[in-house]
């Protein structure tokens, strides 16, 4: 089958349809508080980052970055006084678009994806891999009857009554769209 590139004006509208859809399903998470919300979520954010998403693409076209900030992460840095042998070790809020304590590391979007913000029983998990996991191992891209263990344990670590994956991915999820109407008030 044959392909065409589509036009630009066609492709910013398509972003604009995905920042519109990840809006909607965070403002009804905040108001509601269904977890269903965080697949939609999770669904289109692997379509705008993961693997040169929409966002990524276009921002790259147009020479736009998508810069954030975020820290180091505690299970990988050498000045805590934390051991070194970890089970379980969860960072919910590791994203921020403004520079202040803890998030005073300046990094891109794509940095951002490869960034670890769990590790589980040494299974290290960065922001690209839970998206997809999320996506695809909770639904509603796939409704499989298994998922991996280390995705069944962070569903048992709450932060606040909700689990803690899940406030990774809104936080990532509020701090995209940003970045993505930033984009669209641009070009």
């Amino acid at each position: 089958m044959r392909k065409v590139q589509k036009p630009y004006q066609q492709r910013r509208e398509e972003l604009s349809q995905s920042l519109y859809r990840l809006d909607g399903a965070i403002g009804r998470y905040k108001a509601n508080a269904k977890t269903a919300e965080l697949g939609t979520i999770a669904i289109e954010l692997r379509g705008l980052v993961c693997k040169g998403g929409l966002l990524l693409r276009l921002s790259k076209e147009k020479g736009f970055p998508l810069e954030l900030y975020t820290y180091t992460p505690v299970f990988v840095r050498i000045d805590t006084p934390f051991p070194i042998k970890w089970i379980k070790v969860w960072e919910p809020v590791a994203f921020s678009l403004t520079s202040e304590p803890p998030w005073t590391h300046k990094a891109s979007l794509g940095e951002c994806l490869e960034r670890p913000v769990a590790e589980i029983r040494g299974s290290q998990f960065d922001v690209g891999r839970l998206i997809t996991e999320i996506a695809s191992g909770i639904g509603p891209a796939h409704y499989p009857d298994e998922i991996s263990v280390a995705l069944a344990e962070m569903k048992e670590d709450l932060v606040s009554g909700v689990p803690s994956h899940f406030v990774t991915l809104l936080n990532f999820a509020e701090v995209v769209s940003k970045l993505g109407y930033s984009f669209l008030d641009t070009f």
